[in-house]
């Protein structure tokens, strides 16, 4: 138990991890890890999100010169990815807070572009480019399906600081939670 215990503290939950490496999830193979989160919290969703900036590494350099990011992972062009696979091009990954809900998790979203924007960050300024990758469950019982709605001024801030949008949902069964 200890052990999910500090995974879950690492990052939010086991799902974060996942959506960082862009793993596939089989809920059924999370499901004793699943259940021993659910016992531990009274409300549980997957709501997160990351920011994942990729470029240069001067430019990458440069932009982080001009605002602090709490970079939680790094990587330089040529690192390896797998064993027969490197990374194009330089980038970070940016550590964003869980929400507990969709509409949580925009209002996280909005508040981290109104503070780039006031610091008028424009990734594209840099020559690099910007994307929220957001992760949602569904198919549980507090959100069963998830909807997010993407306000005028959210996009608008999304393009105003140049970074686009990526929403993926990932399946959680309810029935493998308690059982």
């Amino acid at each position: 138990m200890l052990q999910i215990e500090k995974m879950s503290q690492r990052r939010g939950s086991v799902y974060s991890d996942a959506l960082n490496k862009r793993i596939n999830l089989d809920a059924r193979k999370l499901a004793p890890i699943t259940r021993a989160l659910v016992g531990k919290l009274e409300f549980w969703s997957l709501n997160i999100a990351i920011l994942r900036v990729c470029g240069k590494l001067e430019d990458l350099e440069r932009l982080r010169e001009d605002y602090t990011f709490e970079v939680y992972s790094q990587w330089k062009k040529g690192d390896p990815i797998s064993k027969t696979k490197t990374f194009s091009e330089s980038g970070f990954k940016v550590s964003i807070p869980d929400g507990n809900s969709p509409k949580d998790m925009i209002e996280i979203l909005s508040s981290l572009l109104l503070e780039l924007s006031a610091k008028e960050i424009d990734f594209r300024d840099y020559g690099v480019t910007a994307e929220i990758d957001i992760g949602l469950g569904v198919g549980e019982e507090k959100q069963f399906v998830a909807t997010y709605d993407l306000p005028l001024p959210f996009l608008e801030l999304a393009v105003k600081c140049g970074v686009s949008i990526s929403m993926s949902s990932y399946p959680v069964d309810e029935e493998d939670e308690t059982n």
